[in-house]
């Protein structure tokens, strides 16, 4: 419970891609489906919370400009603490003996010999470290492209890798209670309300999207955005586009404080932005855990999925 934010609610936009009945279908589908799966096997869950019920309409939110938004569903999607997160599974790994932890090794190069692999790469203190290792899993993120490539993988298909960011701040406390929402669809954004205190998060696609890849790996001038070091000069015009996106959406948003602006990269397959009804970007799912002989390379798609891959990784090594 510690790690949930406050629940979704998806604002349907005046201006949506998708019309709300087409949407309001969708949903439905997937609840069947989700039903349907869980009466197989009473123990799946989303967040210790069944799966019978994932939608359903509700009023729009009352701080929410009715000028923008047509109608709202209200799901029991959440998002998660990662600083929580990642603490809790440090410390899973910390009670393990049989694993070496090698935090901020950066992995440059995977090399296939006889017997097995090599890694090599750089320490956190930028000094040369390598191993040989029998199995090879690339669970990277930005830089799994890279070094599939180099075992001769390289995809088959267009991909991108795009620089978001997001805006960390506190919440006004006239609008101590907003829900988490997301707005359909199309290049809005998403706001991230927890109930334990006045945490915001705030992504407004326009101004936070700022970088587009299809290079194998992205660019390094990319990197102090991921690493937290940006520079508050570029800080600045994701912050100012993102309050006044939102402050039109719900007026008073604008005024959160303590704002800071960091982002990280996104990688998937397609060759088109998102204002692209066709674009691949909006099929996430094509995804999954790829062997090649003692190389498995995990295409993780989204941070939901990656539980499932690790539990298919250990059923493929088993």
């Amino acid at each position: 419970t510690a790690l949930r934010s406050n629940p979704f609610c998806y604002l349907v936009a005046r201006d949506s891609q998708v019309g709300e009945d087409r949407l309001h279908e969708h949903y439905s589908r997937v609840e069947a489906r989700a039903a349907e799966l869980q009466s197989a096997d009473r123990r799946l869950h989303y967040l210790g919370r069944p799966l019978d019920r994932l939608w359903w309409p509700v009023a729009v939110p009352g701080a929410v400009n009715p000028t923008r938004v047509r109608s709202a569903v209200r799901t029991p999607e959440a998002s998660v603490d990662l600083v929580r997160l990642r603490s809790a599974i440090a410390r899973g790994l910390d009670a393990s003996d049989d694993i070496d932890q090698r935090y901020g090794h950066r992995v440059e190069q995977v090399t296939r010999r006889d017997d097995g692999f090599e890694v090599a790469g750089r320490t956190p203190d930028g000094e040369p470290w390598q191993c040989r290792v029998d199995l090879v899993v690339n669970a990277l993120w930005d830089g799994r492209l890279a070094i599939d490539a180099q075992l001769g993988l390289a995809p088959d298909r267009p991909w991108v890798h795009r620089l978001k960011h997001r805006v960390i701040g506190r919440m006004p406390p006239a609008l101590g209670d907003l829900p988490s929402f997301t707005i359909v669809l199309g290049p809005f954004g998403d706001v991230v309300t927890r109930p334990y205190d006045d945490f915001l998060y705030l992504s407004w696609y326009p101004a936070c999207m700022t970088g587009w890849s299809q290079a194998l790996e992205p660019p390094a001038s990319w990197r102090p955005a991921a690493t937290g070091e940006l520079d508050p000069d570029r800080q600045a015009p994701v912050i100012e586009g993102t309050l006044a996106a939102f402050d039109e959406l719900v007026p008073g948003l604008g005024a959160a404080t303590h704002t800071t602006a960091d982002g990280g990269v996104i990688y998937s397959w397609g060759d088109s932005d998102i204002e692209d009804p066709g674009s691949e970007l909006h099929r996430r799912h094509e995804v999954g855990v790829h062997h090649h002989d003692g190389y498995v390379s995990i295409d993780t798609g989204k941070l939901t999925t990656a539980p499932l891959f690790a539990d298919q990784l250990v059923g493929l090594l088993s």
